[in-house]
């Protein structure tokens, strides 16, 4: 498809008109941290920088009301009790702005389990309704791995519109039909010569990135060290469960349900939650079969590197993105796991 220009002064005109019709959610930095939110009229997003955060929340959010309810007794009868459900579907339209590749292949990793054979009327209602703009990563680092997982830091999979960074401005791929309708306006102008440009820099990110280790084809390594618990120890050692990978990732998907009551009323509400918390396994009667922090480690890395494939086509739950990378605080690597895990396990 043919490229297109956005000049980097005509960013918030668009962002405007985009705001009349839809809620925006784009990177934001507040006290030093590039992180995703709903933007308000007139804001501007930061592009410049890799979002701590992923854009997930935008249609899996970290905590939302999925219905009311209101019990109501009969007055003959107060065995009898009625209740009244007032569901909470997701309506308005939405744009994630500044996605990047990664974080568009994390929503299409998340897909086959909301909407899968099971489907959730909850993700699916916002996810049908939102448009993907994703920009693509001229300046990945050194947490990055994404082509070890399958895809790239121009990798235009899930995404309706691809944006180039050029030292101007971006220019604009429209991917799918949602994507190429956000280009029919006057702010985009010809090309012109720039396309170079974006290939050149484009040719440096794929170059810097291109020692990632390849982390598919693990599905029987971890089956041969699934008991070997000594391996689990050490990759776990250094874990406070402080779930942060788990809650930057843009591929997990893990939530609790809780019903909160005050009197005849009440709402339900789901939140994210994580396989590495004590909690997450423990069952009604006091039994918790992954006591340990090392088993939950393996539930973890089995679920993103074998079960997920085996299910999938061999595609893994991970898109590479590094944040799991950049923000544990006890220097955990994702990559070294798994790298370990192959050759020990070949």
């Amino acid at each position: 498809m043919s490229l297109v220009f956005l000049a980097r002064e005509n960013l918030p005109a668009w962002i405007g008109r985009l705001y009349q019709d839809m809620a925006v959610f784009a990177p934001m930095t507040i006290n030093g941290v590039a992180a995703f939110r709903a933007l308000g009229q007139d804001e501007i997003p930061d592009l410049s920088r890799i979002p701590a955060s992923s854009p997930k929340a935008a249609v899996f959010p970290q905590t939302e009301t999925l219905f009311t309810f209101t019990s109501r007794k009969h007055a003959d009868d107060l065995s009898q009790v009625d209740i009244d459900l007032s569901y909470h579907l997701a309506e308005v339209p939405r744009v994630i702005l500044g996605a990047r590749p990664c974080d568009a292949r994390g929503l299409k990793l998340m897909d086959p389990v909301f909407g899968g054979k099971v489907k959730d009327p909850y993700y699916l209602a916002r996810r049908e309704r939102t448009i993907i703009v994703s920009q693509a990563c001229a300046m990945p680092d050194r947490a990055c791995f994404c082509p070890g997982t399958g895809g790239g830091p121009y990798d235009p999979a899930g995404s309706d519109l691809l944006l180039l960074p050029v030292a101007d401005g971006w220019l604009a791929q429209g991917l799918t039909e949602a994507g190429e309708k956000l280009l029919a306006q006057d702010l985009f102008t010809p090309a012109g010569d720039r396309e170079p440009e974006a290939q050149s820099l484009k040719d440096k990110a794929e170059a810097y990135l291109a020692q990632a280790p390849d982390m598919r084809g693990a599905e029987q390594a971890f089956e041969n060290l699934f008991k070997d618990e000594a391996f689990w120890d050490q990759a776990t050692a250094g874990c406070v469960r402080c779930r942060i990978c788990a809650y930057l990732c843009p591929a997990c998907t893990c939530f609790n349900i809780t019903d909160e009551e005050s009197g005849l009323k009440g709402e339900r509400i789901r939140t994210w939650d994580h396989c590495m918390s004590y909690m997450f396994t423990q069952e009604a009667s006091g039994h918790n079969p992954r006591m340990q922090k090392a088993f939950r480690m393996r539930n973890r890395i089995g679920h993103k590197f074998c079960y997920y494939p085996q299910l999938h086509g061999g595609t893994v739950s991970c898109t590479g993105c590094g944040r799991c990378v950049r923000a544990c605080p006890s220097g955990i690597d994702i990559r070294r796991i798994v790298e370990s895990m192959k050759r020990k396990g070949a």
